[in-house]
């Protein structure tokens, strides 16, 4: 089964701000047990232009 969070920021030091938070050391510290294995972590780069 795939599961995915997905989360929005409007810069880099909201990204910076959320990975180095507490949301992501609890998932960490909880992941064997919610997910079964270590998350797989990708950054993605999400452009757009709203005209």
């Amino acid at each position: 089964m795939l599961r995915f969070i997905f989360d929005v920021f409007p810069d880099n030091g909201g990204r910076f701000a959320h990975l180095a938070g507490h949301g992501p050391r609890e998932l960490a510290k909880h992941a064997l047990s919610l997910l079964g294995s270590m998350p797989d972590l990708e950054i993605l780069n999400v452009l757009a232009e709203k005209r």
